[in-house]
């Protein structure tokens, strides 16, 4: 028999040929080479299992006969301790229905365990906790509940798939929510009662809401910042595009329609941070800028195109941009009528000049109009034709509709913080050619608020009326109202032409033609019955025209047809000087016929 294990059975004694040495080598099996292992082949019979190849294990077979394999097959192993390593090229496969449903690679696989459920219904269940210190990644994720740190963050069921507490739910790769056509609303709350941003699928528009509470601070808010740590000069801060990607003409259909950027315009420092706000559009091309506002409070067109001082921003009509433009360009009779009441706030300027020279405003109680503004300019009004009447041209009119007071009043305020004796407040000029048209810039009329003395509680101020008479030039006869209130009205010798005594003149003496003058006491006529008459005590101008002809003629119009063809009615009136002259002559013609007779009286007494 091959392979036994010789003398089984020698009987009660052995022969000196059947002696096992002590050495061990006196039992041998056929056949035997090293690495042969034993066992029992029978219940009477043991023999030797020839050694396995290589890396091969020694696994029971269906008969209770051992043997060598090199894919062992184990139904239950219990592993009471130590380690199971694997070389990099073994596989453990764990089998379900003849499918692979759990396998250690490091070779081919995707991951070092890799979980497959194709062909078990039952799929993966674990009762205990699932501990994962890298990255999870799973089709679907069905769990009662999600634990981070020990801290349970939330759990998934059909309304409420994934809620997280305190904790923070990192995603390194894209959220996507809902599918094309069918989206949710995401809506992120914030710290504040009320505040929220909130995508609306329905609405297809997102919204930041502000908080509930009632402060300045209780609205919503959209911050665009830079992680920039050097800003310099063209950098843009923050923007904001307008496109339609989807538009099926393609080129300038799908470039940036309209946008918004803020751009540096310096290098930022603690003390600087220059930045301008500019508008782009498109037309027929991707859109390039049209406005900015600048920090230095420009308005640039198309560009750093600010427009120079004075420059106005005017419209260039339909399919044309706007520009600056000079204010003097703007026609406001035409292109630029004003058809509507226009408002302009206290204090706003009305500024007039290609030069700023002249403004028009109101300062919340007065109009005032300031032709000085840059240059020496007046306030002039111009008017082409001539009337006293308040309806023509020509007439500077003042409207009062205040009952309290009998008419308008007119202040002049000369305010100088230096006053200075003789000096005049005010002045009134009339200026104009003669009736040949000579220089206009004669002044002939003009009347002069003087303040002779402008000590505070001395002060003495007079009126003096200036005309021409007989002049080539500026007004030459002066009349003075003192501050005692007397006239000083006579005009200097040199101005004077003596046509003789009352004799020469009249042919008779001063005295004898006042003795026939009707002189007496008159009011005017014609006066409402409720006004009391005022009596005064003279000749009649024409009476005292007649007799010496002096003063006014009250026959002939107050302006004949010398210059201009117009006339007027009459003004008659008695001049106080003639009155006084003639009285003064009276007064010298009755001195001398006393003193005649005084001579007369004293020769008789002397003879």
């Amino acid at each position: 028999m091959a392979n036994e294990f010789q003398h089984k059975d020698p009987g009660s004694a052995l022969t000196q040929a059947e002696f096992i040495a002590s050495d061990g080598t006196g039992h041998i099996f056929d056949c035997q080479a090293t690495g042969d292992i034993m066992y029992a082949s029978s219940a009477t019979v043991l023999k030797n299992l020839g050694k396995g190849a290589a890396n091969t294990v020694l696994s029971m077979g269906g008969s209770c006969i051992p043997a060598w394999t090199a894919s062992p097959s184990v139904t239950d192993l219990t592993i009471g301790g130590g380690c199971i390593t694997l070389s990099a090229a073994t596989d453990i496969d764990l089998l379900d229905n003849n499918a692979s449903a759990l396998s250690f690679d490091s070779t081919g696989k995707a991951g070092i365990i890799d979980i497959v459920t194709t062909d078990g219904s039952e799929g993966v269940t674990m009762s205990g906790t699932l501990g994962v210190t890298g990255l999870l990644t799973a089709g679907s994720l069905d769990v009662d509940d999600v634990l981070i740190s020990g801290t349970t963050i939330g759990h998934t069921c059909d309304t409420d798939l994934l809620t997280l507490g305190n904790a923070t739910l990192l995603a390194k790769g894209t959220v996507t929510v809902g599918v094309d056509g069918t989206g949710h609303d995401v809506k992120f709350f914030g710290c504040e009662a009320g505040a929220y941003m909130l995508y609306d699928e329905s609405e297809e528009q997102l919204e930041i809401r502000g908080a509930a509470a009632d402060a300045a601070t209780s609205t919503g808010k959209l911050l665009l910042t830079t992680a920039l740590t050097n800003i310099n000069a063209c950098d843009v801060i923050g923007s904001i595009n307008f496109q339609a990607p989807a538009e099926a003409g393609g080129t300038d259909a799908v470039a940036i329609a309209a946008g918004i950027r803020a751009v540096a315009q310096a290098t930022f420092t603690c003390a600087v941070n220059a930045t301008d706000l500019i508008f782009y559009t498109g037309h027929s091309e991707a859109a390039t800028e049209k406005f900015r506002f600048t920090s230095q409070n420009e308005i640039g067109v198309a560009g750093a195109n600010y427009g120079t001082d004075g420059q106005v921003l005017t419209s260039g009509g339909a399919g044309a941009a706007v520009a600056w433009e000079d204010a003097g360009g703007a026609d406001l009779g035409t292109a630029n009528t004003w058809t509507a009441d226009q408002t302009f706030n206290d204090d706003i300027k009305l500024t007039l000049g290609t030069g700023g020279d002249a403004d028009i405003s109101y300062n919340a109680t007065n109009l005032v109009v300031n032709p000085q503004v840059a240059g020496t300019g007046h306030f002039v009004i111009n008017e082409g034709t001539i009337g006293g009447n308040p309806a023509n041209a020509g007439t500077l009119n003042l409207n009062s509709t205040d009952a309290a007071f009998s008419g308008p009043i007119m202040v002049v305020h000369h305010n100088t913080a230096s006053p200075a004796d003789n000096d005049e407040p005010f002045r009134i000029y009339v200026r104009g050619p003669s009736c040949g048209g000579g220089n206009p810039c004669h002044v002939t009329h003009a009347i002069h608020f003087k303040r002779c003395d402008v000590s505070d509680g001395s002060t003495d101020t007079s009126f003096q009326f200036d005309v021409a008479n007989n002049s080539s030039g500026a007004a030459n006869t002066s009349a003075t109202l003192t501050n005692a209130g007397v006239w000083t009205d006579a005009s200097a010798a040199k101005d004077k032409e003596f046509e003789g005594d009352a004799t020469t003149v009249w042919g008779s003496r001063v005295i004898d033609k006042l003795s026939t003058l009707n002189v007496g006491r008159y009011h005017a006529v014609n006066l409402p019955t409720c006004k009391t008459p005022l009596h005064h005590v003279s000749p009649t101008a024409e009476d005292l025209w007649e007799m010496f002809g002096v003063g006014t003629n009250p026959y002939t119009l107050n302006r004949s047809s010398k210059c201009d063809g117009v006339l007027d009615l009459p003004t008659p009136g008695i001049a106080a000087k003639d009155l006084a002259g003639l009285g003064l002559m009276a007064v010298q013609e009755l001195t001398l016929e006393i003193n005649t007779i005084k001579s007369r009286l004293t020769a008789a007494c002397i003879a």
